[in-house]
C-alpha cells in the first residue's frame, strides 16, 4: 500500500511540473524550483521575495533562450505556467511584469489569441510606463501593433507603430549617451 501512494505522490508531482521524468527510474526537480531551492530563501524572505526569484529566473531564461535562438520562440515551457507568473507579477506590479507580458503576448498573437494577446499587452505597457523603461514600451507597442493589425484595428495599428518607433529611438538614443 505505501509504494502505491509514494508512485501516486510521483506522478502528482510530475502532472503539476515540479519534477521531471528521466528514464524509467529518475526524476529531476523542475529548474526553478531548483534554482529557488540551491539559493535558498534568505532568513526572514517572504513569498514575495519567492515570486520575485521565480519572475526573475523566468526572465532570464527566457533571455537567454532568444539570444543563443536570435529570432523569437519560447522555448519547451508551458504557457499556462508563464501565464500564472505572468499574471501574478502584473498582479503585485513586478518589473519582471512588462517582459513577461511581451513574451506572453508574443506567444498568444503567434497562435492567433489576438484578444488576449492584446490584453496582456496593454496591461504589460501599462506597467512599463509606470517603471519608465522605454525599451519594453517600445518592444510591446512593436507587437502590439501587429495584434491590432491582425484584429483589423488599423488606426490603433498605425498610432502604436508610430510610437513604437519613437520610443525604441529615443530609448537607443539615450543608450548611445551612456557609453
Amino acid at each position: 500500500m505505501t509504494i502505491l501512494l509514494v508512485e501516486d505522490g510521483l506522478a502528482r508531482l510530475v502532472a503539476l511540473g515540479f519534477l521531471e521524468a528521466e528514464g524509467n527510474d529518475a526524476v529531476v526537480l523542475h529548474r526553478l524550483l531548483a534554482a529557488f531551492v540551491v539559493e535558498g530563501p534568505a532568513a526572514g524572505a517572504t513569498m514575495d521575495a519567492a515570486r520575485t526569484a521565480v519572475e526573475d529566473s523566468l526572465v532570464g531564461q527566457l533571455t537567454a533562450h532568444l539570444e543563443r535562438a536570435r529570432v523569437y520562440g519560447l522555448p519547451l515551457l508551458p504557457i499556462p505556467h508563464l501565464r500564472h507568473v505572468t499574471e501574478a507579477a502584473l498582479g503585485r506590479s513586478s518589473a519582471a511584469a512588462a517582459p513577461l507580458t511581451l513574451t506572453l503576448g508574443r506567444h498568444l498573437r503567434g497562435v492567433g489569441e489576438y484578444v488576449s494577446a492584446q490584453e496582456y499587452l496593454e496591461k504589460g505597457l501599462a506597467n512599463a510606463v509606470t517603471t519608465g523603461d522605454l525599451y519594453t514600451q517600445g518592444r510591446i507597442l512593436s507587437v502590439l501593433t501587429r495584434a491590432y493589425y491582425s484584429q483589423g484595428f488599423h488606426p490603433e495599428a498605425q498610432r502604436s507603430a508610430v510610437e513604437a518607433a519613437r520610443l525604441l529611438r529615443l530609448a537607443n538614443t539615450i543608450l548611445a549617451h551612456m557609453k
